[in-house]
């Protein structure tokens, strides 16, 4: 039995004994996106074809273009509110970004490897510092979660984020939008799609303009949490029978103002003869006072590129593709290190040989990295509806990075001529000269690192599944990599390194689907994530650090009930990890600190998440994610600084830092036609995350659990929608991350609490044709 569903876009969706296949066009306004909340008819390509949410045997939460709208997702932290078992762990902003799926936090963050990537249009997204950007066109975002190593490789270890975006219609279609509200918020934004040549090639241009202030201000008009974008999105299409080829491209340029960050008074631990820490919850602060940021420290201003080749050609059975990426990343940023604190005291020396003691004006620190990928897949598959499929391809991936580090010290008050001999007990030899105010990157003084990172990674894949009857089908999948990095460092000392990491990632599935309305599954999956280097290594066999791994198993049910006006999808699971990288002391020279697989750790839980319509007017969506994440066996040697752990470094059976146990979302909307040409819609949006412990071990603080909740009003007539909407609508200022930061003061440590954004209001007027 065949049935039929529209997709966005215009795509006709032919459904036989549960599999997808593409068909063809039909007018763009008769979507399955222009049913409210509905989800079941979302195609998604996580398998590397498409097939409908509802019949893929993997835990996958998907939003299509409306639900990205309604739900008010702009970024990736708003998309994490709205997502069972994703939470974003970020020390504050749109910078050091990383998902966290199923509690998989990564305990050390020295590198730049995610264990949860994010893909635009199957291409990988290199780094964490750019990942996290505004949204334009996009037409599908899908979370997956637990390992997909075997088809997706780079450090898919706990699941994958894909951004999918829109393509070029043969018809004449687009809008704009305009978006106002409190604190500096304006946001601009328009796309058009026509076809340049009928029925054969097509084409799409979008633009925004994307401005807010933040809910803090720091010294003058500095935008603390705050951020503008100024993007741009292309793309070119080409059908010619069985052929068919997509480009894309995404320019964005940031500038994204300094975290949101709070010092406070320890109350526990000391460290260089003061209390260095908070042994417990961390406070909320109702009016904090960031005036101390220096407004030099402008955060970060950063430009990335995004472009991507996607060639597909149908030969009889068989589809081939080729999947070729090219990304380019800069970012400059500068950092108030002292925050609220007051200047650093600093002794300088006069021309007579007479010495004295100052405060320092500012000290900052800078970065300037500039990255570069490329990557290239081939594949061919199985093209038919048939009991067997199969797919198999390679692929490469090249990566460049060059890392400056750099500091600056304004050193004002200092008499002409004199030079300063020590800072916060640090004695400069020879003596530093007189470098005045700092304005930009190129003013700084000094440069204390300057390094090259080299990345290969070769790889074949294969899948293949065969369907016994209609109902069971089993599915392997594998993947080897082979992964040669190479780090050269420049500065403080110059030398090349190099090591290279090899490893098989395969994945088992077994499914079985007694009716059109359930789908059960079993699966075991093995994810791994790249091995790095350590800069600061004493040794040489100590300067690489090898991948993580961890093998998940998962039982899983999807299903529908009541004419499908209720859906139950439910995911258990049981992660054991091996070679965590963990922060620890050197063999050799036990002062200096390295990343070491010092790690073992499982992760044990489940997802559930229910969606009900029980009127065509009413929608209701829940999900509750349970993730008991713990160390196994584990040692950490970065707690050596406090006290309590000087010489026991033991966290085994301490739950992973920086995520919640318990994750619960979920949204109520309610639609109505208001007249025969007005239809009205009222929406509202909860997310609560249980605490946060801040580190590795508990006893030196978290954060508690906190509750957002957002609102939105609509109206559409035709083609207008205007919305007002509320973002925080409680205001629940409580911190969102616990953490600690060295203190150039007097060179200890001192509690850092990462602040939310605060409640904001706006309204939206959109148009589309």
């Amino acid at each position: 039995m065949t049935k039929s569903i529209w997709l966005t876009g215009g795509t006709l969706l032919a459904l036989s004994s549960g599999q997808a296949v593409l068909a063809q066009q039909a007018p763009a306004a008769t979507t399955a996106e222009t049913q409210s909340g509905d989800e079941e008819a979302i195609v998604v390509t996580a398998r590397l074809r498409s097939e409908t949410l509802q019949n893929v045997p993997l835990a996958i939460s998907a939003v299509n273009a409306k639900m990205i709208e309604r739900q008010g997702i702009r970024d990736l932290t708003s998309l994490s509110a709205g997502t069972a078992g994703l939470q974003i762990d970020t020390n504050g902003g749109r910078q050091t970004t990383s998902p966290v799926v199923r509690g998989l936090s990564q305990v050390s963050r020295i590198d730049d490897e995610n264990n949860t990537p994010v893909f635009i249009d199957g291409v990988y997204v290199s780094g964490r510092d750019g990942i996290d950007s505004s949204l334009l066109d996009v037409e599908r975002i899908e979370v997956v979660k637990g390992p997909q190593s075997a088809l997706y490789g780079r450090n898919s270890y706990a699941g994958s984020i894909n951004f999918i975006t829109r393509k070029p219609t043969d018809t004449l279609t687009g809008g704009a939008a305009l978006t106002v509200g409190d604190h500096g918020r304006f946001t601009a934004k328009g796309s058009v799609s026509a076809p340049l040549v009928a029925d054969t090639f097509y084409a799409r241009l979008g633009a925004a303009y994307d401005i807010f202030d933040g809910t803090y201000r720091g010294d003058g008009n500095l935008r603390v949490g705050g951020y503008r974008s100024t993007f741009v999105s292309g793309g070119l299409r080409l059908v010619s029978g069985d052929f068919e080829a997509v480009a894309n491209v995404y320019y964005a340029d940031d500038l994204v103002g300094p975290s949101p960050q709070l010092i406070f008074a320890g109350t526990c631990q000391t460290i260089a003869g003061k209390l260095s820490s908070i042994c417990g919850e961390y406070p909320t602060v109702k009016n904090p006072d960031l005036s101390g940021y220096d407004r030099r420290a402008k955060g970060a201003d950063r430009q990335s590129m995004r472009s991507s080749l996607t060639l597909t050609q149908g030969v009889g059975d068989v589809k081939l593709t080729s999947l070729t990426g090219y990304n380019t990343f800069n970012i400059e940023s500068i950092v108030d290190w002292e925050r609220q604190l007051p200047g650093l005291p600093y002794n300088f020396r006069r021309t007579d040989g007479t010495t004295g003691v100052a405060q320092l004006t500012a000290l900052l620190t800078g970065s300037d990295l500039d990255n570069y990928d490329v990557s290239q897949e081939f594949r061919v598959e199985s093209a038919t509806d048939a009991p067997f499929e199969w797919i198999v391809g390679g692929s490469y991936y090249g990566f460049r990075s060059h890392s400056d580090g750099r500091y600056a010290i304004d050193t004002t008050p200092l008499p002409a001529g004199a030079t300063v001999t020590s800072i916060g007990g640090v004695v400069f030899r020879p003596a530093l000269r007189n470098v005045g105010p700092v304005a930009d990157l190129d003013d700084f003084t000094a440069t204390f690192s300057t390094s090259i990172k080299r990345t290969k990674t070769f790889a074949g894949f294969g899948a293949a599944q065969y369907t016994f009857g209609e109902s069971v089908t089993a599915r392997g999948e594998v993947r080897y990599s082979s992964e040669e990095k190479a780090l050269t460092q420049i500065v403080p000392a110059a030398g090349t390194t190099k090591n290279t990491f090899k490893y098989w990632t395969p994945r088992f599935t077994l499914d079985y689907k007694p009716g059109t309305d359930m789908l059960l599954y079993l699966s075991a999956a093995r994810g791994a994530k790249s091995g790095g280097f350590n800069s600061a290594a004493p040794t040489p066999g100590e300067l690489a650090f090898g991948p993580e791994f961890n093998w998940t198993y998962e039982l899983g049910l999807k299903s529908s009930f009541l004419d499908r006006k209720l859906q139950l999808n439910l995911a258990v699971f049981d992660i054991e990890q091996t070679g965590i990288q963990i922060t620890n002391p050197s063999v050799t020279t036990p002062a200096t600190f390295i990343t070491q697989n010092a790690g073992t750790g499982r992760s044990r839980g489940f997802e559930i998440e229910v969606l009900g319509r029980p009127t065509p007017e009413l929608t209701l969506q829940a999900a509750y994610s349970l993730a008991d994440a713990k160390f196994k066996n584990a040692r950490d040697g970065s707690l050596r600084s406090y006290p309590s752990f000087a010489t026991n470094f033991d966290v085994s059976g301490n739950p992973l830092p920086r995520q919640a146990k318990h994750l619960l979302n979920g949204y109520i909307q309610y639609e109505t036609d208001l007249s025969t040409d007005i239809t009205g819609y009222v929406r509202v949006d909860a997310r609560y995350e249980s605490k946060k412990n801040g580190f590795t071990a508990p006893l030196l603080g978290y954060v508690p659990g906190r509750s957002v909740v957002n609102a939105r009003l609509g109206a559409t007539r035709g083609a207008v929608e205007g919305s007002l909407w509320v973002r925080n609508l409680f205001n629940n200022k409580s911190p969102t991350l616990a953490s600690t930061s060295l203190t150039f003061n007097d060179l200890g440590r001192l509690p850092i609490a990462v602040l939310p954004e605060f409640r904001n209001v706006g309204a939206t007027l959109a148009y589309k044709f």
